[in-house]
């Protein structure tokens, strides 16, 4: 009875620490973009699963696309992080532009310690950044699509999502509100009338 109680007690534990699911969300400065205003889109990636030991994997690699509404923004110079390229061994970074996706990946050639190392204290870091032009107005969606992520040992994350973005470029048309001395006013006039015409 207690070898199947340890036994039922390791398969909790490995099953509870795999099961959260690392993110990958944009981020973009929220701020009034005009034509002609420089965009830049932040990929970062968060809660990093864990392996069967406990620990945060490291992220040796990984490939996605960034679609975008290619007639409200132009460019799209890609820069990528710092964690997955130490300096050492380096990385293998591609970019690919085309009309509204860009292809973004890179892959370590560090060993995985190193990159445990770098990244074991981290909750979040940056994969890459995207530098665009606004080349008109309107309201404008940025989203994740065919995210893969690797460890050292080139296995994919089990668990991964990414969280797209919304903004408006331009201003947002203003409503005019009403003076609310007005709106008060209006049913009183609707009772003086009622009661002049009794």
């Amino acid at each position: 009875m207690k070898n199947l109680l340890m036994i039922l007690s390791i398969c909790l534990a490995i099953i509870s620490t795999s099961a959260n699911a690392t993110l990958l969300t944009i981020e973009v400065e929220d701020k009034p973009y005009a034509i002609g205003d420089t965009l830049v889109a932040n990929i970062i990636v968060s809660d990093i699963e864990t392996s069967n030991s406990g620990f945060q994997k490291e992220v040796a690699g990984f490939g996605l696309d960034l679609l975008f509404d290619d007639s409200l923004l132009s460019g799209g110079l890609v820069s990528f992080g710092n964690h997955l390229d130490l300096g050492i061994g380096g990385s293998f970074p591609i970019s690919d532009v085309n009309a509204g996706d860009i292809f973004i990946s890179e892959i370590s050639l560090m060993d995985a310690f190193s990159l445990a190392f770098e990244q074991m204290l981290l909750d979040e870091f940056l994969l890459a950044s995207v530098q665009f032009e606004v080349s008109s107005l309107g309201v404008l969606n940025l989203t994740l699509d065919n995210i893969v992520l690797t460890d050292a040992q080139s296995s994919s994350f089990i668990n991964v999502s990414g969280q797209g973005t919304s903004l408006t470029l331009g201003d947002v048309a203003q409503v005019p509100v009403p003076a609310s001395a007005l709106l008060l006013c209006l049913p009183l006039l609707f009772v003086m009338r009622k009661f002049q015409s009794k």
